[in-house]
């Protein structure tokens, strides 16, 4: 398990494959393996994969996950270093849910090096009707047994419930405050592959509608049957999406 420090912070990511790169970029309590088995088992015979444990999540620990008001930024910095440490170009990026929001981030801090973006179940801008979307969640002994068991072995009983009620707190601050500080969408330079799962129940279609008129170059596919983790439920259909458009822009 390769590690490299930057930003102070030791992180763990896995190395896989050969050939274009590209980054793979997880969601809240998102681990490398464990949210983007499909994609690394897919994709590691045709491309090289990174998939990096952000701060405070998996094994990139310590530090302890914090969420401050710029925490996508903050996450975005961290991965430009760790590209620059890299020496990592063309890279396409693969950002799921609040990793979408450090994707895109990403790419306006680092538009010589990210060559295009691939993201899904992430927000366009922060409302009402999501922080309602989001608290439906917050009852985490509500959570299938199968998900507890597994964030359990992760992260041990009571660091990921800590974390997610302290994300949901952020966005309640954020929501307030009347921005969520994402990156500038007429920034992003890149091509964008924006998919959407139909049943996704935490993030609308008014989200990808949003990216879609806001970005340069982006392109729409949704799963209808999708919902949030439709790389890993859709996982065949969700790859085949993304190595048609790894194709059209060269990157395959």
């Amino acid at each position: 398990m390769p590690r490299i420090t930057v930003n102070d912070v030791d992180f763990h990511y896995l190395d896989e494959g050969q050939g274009a790169t590209l980054l793979l970029l997880g969601g809240t309590l998102s681990t490398a393996r464990g949210d983007f088995s499909a994609q690394i088992d897919a994709f590691r015979d045709t491309h090289r994969v990174i998939a990096p444990d952000r701060r405070g999540y998996g094994a990139t620990r310590p530090p302890a996950r914090d969420f401050p008001d710029n925490f996508y930024e903050r996450e975005a910095r961290d991965m430009a270093a760790i590209v620059r440490a890299l020496e990592l170009k063309d890279i396409t990026v693969f950002g799921w849910s609040e990793g979408a929001a450090v994707a895109l981030w990403l790419a306006t801090l680092e538009p010589s090096r990210v060559k295009a973006l691939v993201v899904w179940g992430g927000i366009a801008s922060l409302g009402p009707q999501d922080i309602a979307r989001f608290e439906t969640r917050r009852d985490t002994s509500a959570w299938s047994p199968r998900a507890q068991t597994a964030l359990n072995e992760i992260f041990g009983d009571g660091y990921w419930q800590r974390v997610w009620c302290d994300w949901l707190d952020t966005m309640q601050r954020l929501a307030a405050q009347g921005s969520a500080r994402l990156a500038c969408l007429d920034d992003v330079t890149c091509p964008v592959l924006v998919m959407h799962g139909g049943r996704d129940p935490l993030i609308g279609v008014e989200h990808p509608q949003a990216l879609l008129r806001g970005l340069r170059a982006a392109r729409l596919h949704e799963i209808a049957e999708g919902a949030h983790n439709l790389h890993l439920s859709h996982a065949d259909p969700f790859n085949q999406a993304a190595r048609e458009f790894l194709r059209d822009i060269g990157a395959a």
